[in-house]
């Protein structure tokens, strides 16, 4: 069996799994160059050495996103927290194929590699003020400050605001129903500043879609790409020069909350996580001069003195 052959029947089995069609192009773009370089062995012939000679030409590795499409290749190794994941990716892939064919593991004694601890991923308040100033005060800057602030209001990820339709959404009672990763409905809740900034969108809004955020030249629903091109242009008309991307505002809504007193648990809630292990490895994440604002906010030290005086 050829290892071309085998992973595309390991997409198929993922698909047939239900895994979410983020999760499998993440396999696809992780496997591929590993499926290029052994395109012509069999999955039998495949040994623990060949695939350590792999991640070690990995770790080697002088530029990025060589003969990627969508990006342009760029200087610089991979990082720690890629070559983590093209393990990760290789370690499932392997443990799939000893199910499926009953084969010998060459993963079996390649260990997982650490991710390095994450750095905060989240937009800056100032940075988001700064976007939100730069809007239009004609229908697309009505626009683009509506999907500003639902994604910032809701911590929502950009599959719910992209499939986000009329029908779902609540005004009156300050929430709506997106679908998300792995196709699941829920529902997000919204302050009233955000019931004022949609309502100042839809009423200019002229597009027969079923969605809430439509293109302002062809009515059809926004697309991926088409919120990315509307980040960058209110990054460039407000100088901004730090993290700007629809995940960044997920980032920033679960950050505020904590810095706010929000807890973790209902953080999770409104994030949508099943665990609450997975909102604070990813999510709750804070430099070292954050944590010691906290500390000197919340110190039990300083709860107890200051309480007897």
């Amino acid at each position: 069996m050829k290892l071309p052959d085998v992973f595309s029947t390991y997409l198929l089995a993922c698909t047939a799994d239900g895994l979410s069609q983020s999760t499998i192009n993440w396999y696809r773009s992780l496997l591929t160059p590993f499926c290029t370089d052994f395109q012509d062995h069999d999955i039998e012939a495949i040994k623990a050495n060949d695939i350590r000679q792999y991640i070690v030409e990995l770790q080697n590795r002088t530029v990025r996103y060589p003969d990627a499409p969508q990006k342009p290749e760029q200087n610089g190794g991979l990082s720690e927290a890629s070559i983590a994941a093209h393990v990760r990716a290789l370690h499932s892939f392997w443990n799939w194929c000893v199910r499926e064919y009953d084969i010998h593991n060459p993963m079996a004694n390649i260990r997982r590699q650490k991710n390095p601890a994450p750095k905060p991923k989240a937009i800056s308040p100032s940075d988001f003020v700064r976007l939100f100033n730069a809007t239009g005060d004609d229908d697309m800057g009505k626009r683009d400050r509506a999907i500003l602030c639902f994604l910032a209001d809701t911590g929502c990820r950009i599959g719910g605001l992209l499939g986000l339709q009329i029908n779902d959404l609540v005004i009156d009672d300050r929430k709506a129903y997106v679908v998300e990763k792995g196709d699941l409905r829920r529902a997000v809740v919204f302050t009233s500043y955000t019931v004022q900034i949609l309502q100042q969108w839809l009423t200019v809004r002229e597009s027969d879609a079923a969605t809430v955020f439509v293109s302002m030249t062809t009515g059809n629903p926004l697309s991926n790409s088409g919120v990315n091109q509307i980040l960058r242009r209110l990054k460039a008309r407000a100088g901004v020069t730090g993290r700007v991307n629809p995940h960044s505002f997920r980032h920033n809504f679960a950050r505020e909350y904590l810095r706010n007193g929000g807890d973790l648990a209902t953080l999770a809630a409104l994030l949508g996580h099943s665990e609450i292990s997975t909102t604070a490895a990813y999510y709750a994440v804070f430099s070292h001069d954050e944590l010691a604002d906290f500390h000197e906010k919340f110190s039990p030290l300083r709860g107890m003195m200051e309480g007897t005086g």
